[in-house]
């Protein structure tokens, strides 16, 4: 009975936990009669028709001032269907909207490397190089490149990981429209036609 789809609202919900304003509680109460009224949905596990591994990432940039902070939003998939996902802020403040992808795009690359050792460890075949879907063109650049470039100096080097996951053949980088990034239902509220297309790929009826 995992619910996906609400990831956002209760990231978003749970920071807001120590303001019990009005607003807030009209916001819990909206996620909780949503529940309510779709109680018996959940994801469905089928037989895969394969075991590629795939991560899908994405970020919303936050720009209302230089405090605010983007947010993450990575979905893991093993044959086609969803094992993992989160939905959070990120721990410092991205200069750029391509910055808050490559943010997001390592944190993906770390979830595939973990994912990896994790099935390795089961002794579950894959016979595909794990593949990790940006829709940005500049942060996929991004991690195949070691070339210094004076608008991503500043980036900490610990978000250069998935550089040297690409440089071993750990990961492979590829991009994907917006529009067709599962990833983006984590990073901001979407509307529900949005989100019920996304729904209809994972989830049924239970029981």
């Amino acid at each position: 009975m995992t619910r996906p789809e609400i990831s956002i609202h209760v990231n978003l919900l749970g920071r807001r936990a120590q303001d019990p304003s009005i607003h807030n509680l009209e916001g819990a109460r909206r996620v909780l009669q949503y529940l309510k009224s779709t109680l018996q949905e959940g994801i469905v596990l089928r037989k895969p028709g394969n075991l590629d591994l795939k991560i899908f990432s994405d970020a919303s940039y936050g720009d209302k001032g230089e405090t605010s902070r983007s947010q993450t939003g990575v979905l893991t998939t093993l044959g086609e269907q969803p094992i993992g996902w989160y939905s959070r802020r990120q721990d410092v403040v991205a200069l750029s909207i391509t910055e808050a992808e490559y943010i997001a795009d390592c944190e993906g690359a770390k979830d595939s490397s973990w994912t990896r050792q994790f099935l390795a460890e089961l002794k579950v075949p894959s016979e595909r190089t794990p593949e990790l879907w940006t829709d940005s063109e500049g942060a996929a650049y991004l991690s195949l490149t070691t070339k210094f470039h004076r608008r991503s100096r500043h980036i900490e080097h610990r978000f250069h990981y998935i550089r040297q996951e690409v440089a071993n053949n750990k990961l492979a980088v590829k991009t994907i429209p917006g529009k067709d990034n599962p990833s983006d239902i984590f990073t901001k509220i979407n509307n529900m036609s949005t989100v019920n297309a996304w729904k209809r790929r994972w989830m049924k009826p239970i029981g």
